[in-house]
């Protein structure tokens, strides 16, 4: 009969399957499944790349439309100085008296 009195349990084992992540290799997949050339992504993420083209998302992740949204405030801020300065100041008096005065 064996009798231990530290019985020491066996380890368990586990199922780690390391994984490679290379984002320079993704983005090549990305790109050439958006071409439309056969590629090896699934469905899911075909669907997630079509939905981030589709909401005005480049492949790095960045909004497209904050750009857009930056030129509008800063062509919004130009015409509200060009008023400012019409209205608000006698510069166009100025202007017009000194065109006269020729």
């Amino acid at each position: 009969m064996g009798f231990s009195f530290f019985n020491a349990p066996k380890p368990r084992k586990y199922n780690y399957i390391p994984r490679f992540y290379d984002p320079d290799v993704e983005a090549w997949k990305q790109k050439k499944a958006a071409r439309g050339v056969e590629t090896d992504l699934s469905d899911e993420e075909k669907l997630r790349m079509r939905m981030r083209r589709s909401w005005g998302v480049n492949e790095d992740g960045e909004s497209k439309r904050g750009y857009n949204n930056f030129r509008w405030v800063i062509i919004v801020c130009l015409v509200m100085v060009l008023i400012y300065l019409i209205f608000g100041t006698g510069v166009i008096d100025n202007i017009v008296s000194g065109l006269m005065a020729k």
